[in-house]
């Protein structure tokens, strides 16, 4: 009996796939319409941004569809939709890393094209010549024989393969000569030519002499020959972590991170005015792939890597800020938690908390917490604003606070009106008291048809009254007062944060001038701290380089989402006229691959390698920006926000979930259906097994006679286990009949990635970009992504549906409360959750004018951050001379009113 009780429950909750038809009929007609092989990494196609208030307000509905026909034998299983948190999700084994091993870093850097080149560059490259010699002769060279030694110098860092057979070796050579090349004398001319290169390239439009493509080409062969000798080095000294310190010396000499942003903006309006015919410009768009733009954004994704750090240095520069900036309870542990990670709260939390506690208990003096002036200021003063330029309640620090409108209600969540010797409220009248009053604990609603009254006691939940009492005040609050006390700690971020609000607010009072920010870190701190001497310099790195590439980053932020939306997958799968070719069913076999399928597979891989060194871009500067200053991650991520970030990221989002669930049923445990998922199965890593895609096949053919054995076995994908089940633990209970063993690791970094820096900018209650990301309906895609177990996919998810929840209504809660139990199943708890409480119960134009006046509080306060601190490079965005804020300005016809 037990057993058939298994059997049926499992064969009960099999999942069947569901997509209403005219939704695939609609995104189908959009993918359809880019190309299949664009001329440029970037796809320039529009996509047309729909707005539906009943699909921002709520998830599509979900049921299961029984027939292909929607309108016959449509039916709901009660308690379930297409996703629900009962299923056995498969595992996805994937740990993160922003680094792959050598060789798959090293063959994402090659295309085909440049393979065929391999045979060239053998015969080219001189023999018995150390790299020292050929550098000495790069200098004061013509153009054709700097070439010419570029390629030397090139055949020595690719391990010079043509006297070897074996991939090992070659690896191993290749990382050995690059050792070789590790040298201010070989490097530097190298790099010389490559910053020349980038800047003539990128900059043709104010060239005095008119180009040719033929001088174009011997530039652009130039800049490619040398960003792979400095690609090869780098990537070596990454995977070996040799000589970090040294060579990443040898590029703050160069300079090289800022020349490549100045050279990524130049293109950015060259390809601007190329595309425009009206300009009239000499320019054509056979000029702008010349610049190598897949190349340099690996290369740039590379350096910064190199030059900052990686997650392990990242978080041991956080435990330093944290040691130096924050205190309180930051590296104990509350009793009972046995090391565990100890949640806290920021000290305008508390004092919000105390404000409210003695409003309902005015006996009770609860402990005190000091804050600045300012800030004590700013909660005294309620929703009314410090500043005459800003609404303060707005900031990111204090807005969260202020979200719900303070009316005068009894519904609202203010305190009722207490007897000053009591701390309870009021007592009525009499039992047929019919009072109105606002401050009364009682509402009466009278029945339409004029019987008698229904009376509601309304209660506090902010505010329990518990019993046992201790003297006048309940031993529960008093308990609650001392953990949230215990656990008050102010992070780096939002003392950075302060910093700078407390700078604008004394520089519009005419108090103070602003002073060097306090977190510009010198050789005075390396000197006094010198076990964080790595730390520090990197933090010193990222300084300087916000510093001389704040004009560029917006140009930066605009082709890293271009290269998101070109990644969009078009519509396959079906024989048409557009598309002759049936695909392939995967697994594939190469010798059963025809060129058309190859060269698909190629632009497939070419796209996704660019958007890897894309989104590794994104995070680490969202990362490092956040540790040097707050404000910093704040503009980037608002530059991002900017270049619709959204609404490009779903769409790529979307286009997987497509091809993944194309058919009409969808079982997320069958082997078959999962390698349509990107994340699950790398469509092109079968091109690896031959030498026309793999550059260590094709470097060690010259020598070898026999044929290598094939790399890629698709049957080591899964790993299915048959045994029944002895228990059933929703949603996940460790024992799924899947395991993905080997999955992309390209595709599943990437959308980590990407998921981290969506929450990055939308962190802290940003209520206008929230509220633009519903528009783009992400729930759907959200739900997808946790379809397959892993908790690099889970965090960044669970994160954002917990940040969106808020402000969505009861019906997209009813219809995704399989995402609420997921948050409440995996992610961690807070002092103060009320993330499931609707935040603003006010009208859509005071929601308009909190979101707006958010925004504005957010870019205001980041224009003041800039133009204090940077002023020299504001003058780039127009900003010339900007005057100091006084307290005379205060004084003029427009502010009498208000003072």
């Amino acid at each position: 009996m037990k057993k058939n009780f298994k059997s049926g429950y499992t064969n009960y909750f099999v999942v069947l796939f569901f997509v209403m038809e005219t939704q695939i009929r609609d995104l189908e007609a959009q993918l359809e319409e880019l190309d299949q092989f664009p001329g440029a990494i970037i796809d320039r196609g529009e996509m047309v941004e729909t707005s539906d208030d009943q699909d921002i307000l709520s998830s599509p509905h979900s049921s299961f569809s029984f027939t292909d026909n929607d309108d016959e034998d449509e039916r709901e299983v009660d308690g379930l939709n297409n996703f629900n948190i009962i299923l056995e999700y498969p595992e996805l084994q994937y740990e993160y890393r922003e680094l792959e091993d050598f060789e798959t870093e090293y063959m994402d850097w090659f295309t085909a094209t440049d393979l065929r080149e391999l045979s060239n560059i053998k015969k080219l490259a001189i023999q018995n010549q150390t790299p020292s010699d050929l550098a000495k002769k790069l200098i004061d060279t013509s153009d054709r024989s700097a070439l010419h030694i570029l390629i030397c110098l090139e055949y020595i860092a690719m391990g010079q393969y043509g006297e070897i057979s074996e991939i090992s070796e070659l690896t191993t050579k290749i990382i050995d000569n690059s050792c070789l090349l590790l040298s201010h004398e070989v490097l530097l001319p190298v790099l010389e030519i490559l910053s020349s290169r980038l800047i003539l390239l990128s900059d043709l439009k104010n060239q005095e002499k008119p180009f040719n493509h033929k001088q174009l080409r011997l530039w652009s062969s130039q800049l490619y020959h040398s960003m792979t000798i400095i690609y090869t080095v780098v990537l070596a000294t990454l995977t070996t972590k040799e000589k970090v310190r040294f060579l990443a010396g040898i590029i703050d000499t160069s300079q090289l991170l800022t020349t490549m942003m100045k050279a990524i903006d130049n293109w950015r309006w060259l390809t601007a005015d190329s595309n425009d015919k009206e300009l009239g410009s000499a320019l054509d768009n056979s000029v702008v792939h010349y610049f190598k733009l897949r190349n340099v954004i690996m290369l740039l994704s590379k350096l910064v890597l190199l030059q900052f750090g990686d997650s392990e240095l990242l978080q041991s520069t956080k435990s330093f800020l944290r040691f130096k900036c924050e205190s309180g309870h930051v590296f104990g542990s509350a009793p009972g938690t046995r090391g565990a990670k100890v949640e806290t709260i920021t000290p305008l939390d508390y004092q919000y908390f105390r404000k409210e506690l003695i409003a309902r208990y005015p006996t009770y003096s609860p402990p005190e917490h000091k804050v600045s002036d300012i800030l004590q200021m700013s909660v005294e003063q309620d929703n009314e604003s410090c500043s005459k330029l800003i609404n303060t309640s707005a900031l990111l620090i204090n807005q969260k606070h202020h979200l719900r409108n303070k009316l005068p209600s009894s519904q609202n969540s203010c305190p009722p009106d207490i007897h000053i010797a009591t701390p309870a409220p009021s007592p009525t009248l009499s039992p047929q008291h019919t009072g109105g009053s606002r401050s009364s604990n009682i509402s009466e609603v009278e029945h339409v048809n004029g019987q008698g009254r229904k009376k509601v006691f309304i209660t506090q939940p902010q505010f329990a009254n518990l019993y046992p009492f201790s003297h006048d005040i309940p031993v529960s609050i008093q308990e609650a007062t001392r953990i949230f006390h215990a656990h008050v700690s102010e992070s780096f971020s939002a003392l950075q944060f302060t910093d700078v609000f407390e700078d604008f607010i004394r520089q519009e009072k005419g108090i103070t001038e602003p002073t060097r920010s306090k977190f510009i870190y010198t050789e005075k701190d390396i000197e006094k701290n010198p076990i964080f001497a790595d730390e520090l310099v990197s933090l010193q790195r990222v300084e300087q380089f916000y510093h001389s590439t704040l004009p560029y980053l917006n140009s930066l932020a605009a082709i890293l989402i271009q290269i998101i939306s070109s990644n969009v997958l078009p519509a396959s799968g079906y024989k048409s006229a557009e598309n002759p070719f049936l695909p392939l069913k995967k697994p594939y076999n190469i010798s059963d691959m025809s060129n058309y399928d190859k060269q698909k597979l190629d632009l497939m891989r070419i796209k996704e390698t660019c958007l890897k060194a894309a989104s590794t871009t994104i995070f680490l500067l969202l990362k490092w920006f956040k540790m040097s200053h707050i404000l910093k991650q704040e503009y980037f991520a608002l530059l991002l926000f900017d270049n619709d970030l959204y609404l490009n990221l779903f769409r790529f989002l979307g286009s997987n979930q497509m091809q993944t669930q194309l058919e009409n049923s969808f079982d997320f445990n069958d082997p078959e259906m999962l390698l349509k998922n990107r994340a699950v199965f790398c469509d092109y890593e079968v091109l690896y097994d031959s030498k026309e895609y793999n550059f260590f096949r094709a470097a060690t053919s010259f020598c070898r006679q026999a044929p290598q054995s094939p790399k890629f076995n698709s049957e080591d994908i899964f790993e299915v286990n048959e045994q029944a089940y002895e228990s059933y633990i929703p949603p996940f209970n460790g024992q799924s009949h899947v395991k993905i063993l080997k999955p992309n690791h390209r595709y599943c970094t990437i959308i980590t990635q990407l998921l981290r820096s969506l929450y990055s900018t939308i962190s802290n209650y940003k209520i206008q970009r929230i509220y633009k990301l519903l528009e783009v309906r992400p729930t759907e895609s959200l739900r997808f992504l946790l379809t397959m177990y892993n908790s690099n996919f889970y965090k960044p998810v669970l994160k954002v549906i917990k940040l969106i929840c808020p402000f969505n209504g009861k019906k997209w809660r009813s219809n995704n409360m399989d995402l609420i139990s997921f948050v409440y199943l995996f992610y961690k708890v807070g002092l103060r959750d009320q993330w499931l409480n609707n935040l603003f119960i006010f009208n859509l134009s005071e929601r308009l004018k909190r979101s707006w006046e958010n925004e504005y509080a957010l870019r205001s306060l980041l224009k003041f951050y800039n133009a204090t601190y940077y002023s020299d490079q504001m003058v780039n965005f127009g900003y010339d001379n900007i005057p100091p804020l006084k307290q005379e300005m205060f004084f003029e016809e427009g502010w009498k009113g208000d003072i």
